[in-house]
């Protein structure tokens, strides 16, 4: 959380750390281990945060997805219901980020952290649980 609430205060801040490090790429981190993605996020919610992301310069959007996986086994696959949530989720942001990237003609980088479940069930790990 940055300690100022003013916008020109963190806008002023991002173009200073550009100078020192013109290389360096911030992106706004939408998530969290508390925050619960809803099934679909909106348009307008998915518009706010690109611009947002344009008004303070920002490079790209990270998606950091920790929803609980609350996978079971089908068959000698493991089946997570989150799978379409979050199968939706990058969906949904990868179309809106390519629309915002023509329509800006500037790059914008969509990055996601997210849960794997790919050795559940699988070798080794036959029986484990997620």
């Amino acid at each position: 959380m940055f300690p100022d609430t003013r916008p020109e205060v963190l806008k002023r801040s991002i173009k200073e750390l550009r100078a020192k490090n013109p290389k360096v790429k911030l992106y706004l981190s939408v998530g969290g281990a508390t925050y619960k993605f809803p099934s679909r996020m909106s348009k307008a919610q998915i518009d706010a945060q690109l611009k947002y992301c344009d008004f303070y310069g920002l490079d790209g959007i990270d998606l950091d997805y920790e929803n609980s996986p609350a996978c079971y086994k089908s068959g000698t696959k493991p089946v997570c219901a989150t799978d379409k949530q979050l199968t939706d989720l990058i969906k949904d942001w990868g179309q809106a980020v390519e629309a915002h990237k023509k329509e800006t003609g500037k790059p914008f980088l969509l990055t996601a952290a997210a849960f794997s479940v790919g050795a559940y069930y699988n070798g080794d790990y036959l029986n484990a649980k997620p």
